[in-house]
């Protein structure tokens, strides 16, 4: 929704602009999907972390052999 306001009074002009935005999972959206997206996004930021805990440790262990 955006709103436009306009105003003259002797030598002074104003404007205006508002936008309003809403969140939500709305009607159209099933609240099931949005569901099943979330729990997706968890499962693949907790693989990213294992897989990076992983290389941390390998990286950790290789130098901690060259030193």
């Amino acid at each position: 929704e955006m709103c436009i306001r306009d105003s003259d009074e002797r030598n002074r002009t104003e404007k205006r602009q508002t936008t309003e935005t809403s969140k939500g999972t709305g009607a159209s959206k099933s609240i099931s999907s949005e569901i099943a997206k979330e729990l997706q996004l968890r499962r693949d930021n907790w693989r990213k972390n294992i897989i990076f805990a992983l290389v941390r440790e390998l990286t950790t262990s290789i130098y901690e052999q060259l030193i």
